[in-house]
């Protein structure tokens, strides 16, 4: 009877050092994914203050092409570390989806997060060419172009609102996860496009009515293609959200 009540004794010692290990490994689990959460939830702040870095960006470039003068397109410039190139934001998203889970959800988010910091990041590149293109146009584009050939200018302006219209967007997008209004986003992003097309159009037009200012309208035209390239990483960064690939 002792060797048996021993073997039951060790038994039930053996089943509860099991019981003890599997919620100690359950509790570290938690623990290890409470933490990971945390870590997201800063990542995707911080994905979010980029975007809101790269609107600024976006918009002391194109104050120079309103008629407001240069200074808010030599502030972008003169900018020794552009804020929107920020490698260390990369870096720590990398090194999140080195260290995840098998969680799927977590590694899906830190995925989307990678591609919307890559899509920030090149508007922000876009932005800074902008500024370059304003300030090779000169002090007053809006004056110059409307005087060189005025139905080109109404067309850009229409392109650099749509492009506002559509960064905000994308950056509230991006924060709230909000797949309704991505999509929504996405059937209007066709509005770029033919304002592109239209604005090319008119550049083309003003070439050969006035020539001689060639240089400036072929400017404006770099302006619109870096601002349709915007178009296409919005269209990146609501893709990400709505989990599709992008085109």
């Amino acid at each position: 009877m002792d060797v048996e009540s021993d073997q039951e004794q060790q038994h039930e010692r053996h089943v509860e050092h099991e019981e003890r290990d599997h919620e100690w490994r359950d509790e570290r689990e938690r623990v290890s994914v409470r933490l990971m959460d945390d870590k997201v939830s800063t990542l995707a702040a911080q994905t979010t203050d980029l975007g809101i870095t790269c609107e600024d960006t976006f918009k002391n470039a194109a104050s120079s092409l309103f008629g407001w003068g240069l200074e808010g397109a030599r502030s972008v410039l003169e900018e020794a570390y552009p804020p929107y190139q920020d490698m260390q934001l990369h870096e720590r998203i990398m090194e999140a989806i080195a260290g995840a889970s098998s969680s799927g959800q977590q590694l899906r988010r830190l995925a989307e997060l990678q591609l919307i910091a890559t899509a920030f990041a090149h508007m922000g590149a876009r932005a800074h060419e902008i500024a370059g293109y304003a300030v090779e146009m000169g002090e007053h584009p809006d004056r110059d172009l409307q005087m060189g050939f005025a139905p080109i200018y109404p067309v850009l302006f229409g392109l650099l609102q749509q492009a506002f219209i559509e960064i905000r967007g994308s950056i509230m997008i991006s924060n709230a996860r909000d797949t309704a209004r991505a999509r929504r986003l996405l059937q209007e992003d066709t509005q770029m496009d033919l304002l592109y097309l239209r604005f090319q159009g008119a550049v083309h037009q003003a070439i050969e009515y006035n020539p001689l200012r060639s240089y400036l309208f072929q400017q404006a035209l770099l302006v619109g293609a870096r601002i349709r390239t915007i178009g296409d990483e919005v269209r990146a960064i609501c893709r990400a959200v709505l989990n599709e690939p992008t085109l």
